[in-house]
């Protein structure tokens, strides 16, 4: 879609606006900036992709977009999510929560080395003041940012070792009238952040007695493509260490270590890694056929988050769904 030079030139008045009150404001530490710019590099979730964004708001908040709507429900739901983690997400948590009270100035010369721009509070207020012409202004500015949706963030808390990031943030369409917000998780391997874990819901038996656990994904289960042959097989467990799992399955199943090819995939194979209590258990999982790139729910080298009933840990016999 093209456009004239003129409204170009708006455009860009629009991103550097706002930068004479700055100064005012403590700038980021490098440390969260660097949590900040994992948001935008990571795959947040393997359905959905990364937040699609390369537009963020340049000051920290936790009132303005749509965090406002439900920060509150957020710090919650991450409370509940402390009762089960290490010590480390609780300092993270609480130290998300100090910092708040204090809003922070984002660098634009560490975003643009990530490929984000920066954008002054007061375009996000013209951009969304509710005038007659508001979604013609959105849709003029997101057509030259290369974005999906313009973004904004709260401070980074971080645990005492700087190894653990907690950050909430807020995406906002310009064709939709309300935003979503999110918190996510990082963690620190090397100078890299990554994210600490991919929250999957696969389906189960209801109960009241569920576990929070962290898993990596050891095989693919799959067969050839044989309408005759059966959906559903047993896992052997020939050994397991608390991060190693030797296994087998019967014929024509088979187990793969990698994408397999042109073959059918029917399951995956889990191991549990947290909590401690339950390290190196095996945890089986059926795939229901539909999604259209089902070997992004579960990849090797990440670390995903399930909620499931107590007594499915451990089952080798591909029972739980997803």
């Amino acid at each position: 879609m093209r456009t004239s030079f003129a409204a170009h030139i708006v455009l860009m008045a629009l991103i550097l606006r706002g930068t004479a009150g700055q100064s005012t404001l403590p700038s980021m530490p490098d440390r969260e900036e660097a949590v900040v710019a994992a948001l935008f590099q990571e795959e947040l979730d393997a359905i959905h992709g990364s937040v699609r964004s390369r537009v963020l708001v340049n000051t920290t908040t936790v009132t303005n977009l749509d965090l406002w709507r439900s920060y509150a429900q957020l710090i919650k739901n991450l409370r509940a999510r402390a009762t089960q983690r290490e010590p480390a997400f609780a300092e993270a948590l609480d130290d998300l929560l100090k910092k708040n009270g204090t809003a922070a100035y984002i660098s634009a010369s560490h975003m643009a080395k990530h490929g984000v721009r920066l954008v002054a509070p007061e375009t996000f207020k013209k951009m969304w003041c509710g005038s007659a012409d508001d979604f013609e202004d959105r849709l003029k500015f997101y057509e030259h940012a290369d974005s999906q949706n313009l973004v904004a963030v709260s401070r980074v808390g971080l645990d005492i070792r700087n190894e653990l990031g907690i950050v909430c943030f807020a995406l906002r369409d310009p064709r939709d009238e309300q935003g979503h917000s999110h918190a996510e998780v990082f963690r620190r391997e090397g100078s890299q952040w990554l994210v600490d874990r991919y929250r999957r819901y696969p389906g189960g038996p209801p109960t009241t007695n569920t576990l929070t656990i962290a898993c990596e994904l050891r095989y693919y289960l799959a067969r050839p493509e044989d309408y005759t042959a059966p959906l559903r097989t047993v896992l052997t467990v020939l050994g397991a260490s608390r991060t190693n799992l030797s296994c087998s399955v019967p014929s024509p199943f088979r187990l793969y270590s990698s994408v397999p090819n042109e073959e059918q995939l029917l399951g995956f194979v889990l191991q549990v890694v947290e909590p401690s209590a339950y390290a190196g258990k095996p945890m089986t999982l059926h795939f229901w056929d539909g999604l259209m790139q089902p070997y992004r729910l579960f990849q090797f080298g990440k670390r995903y988050e399930l909620q499931v009933p107590d007594f499915i840990v451990g089952d080798t016999n591909f029972d739980l769904g997803y």
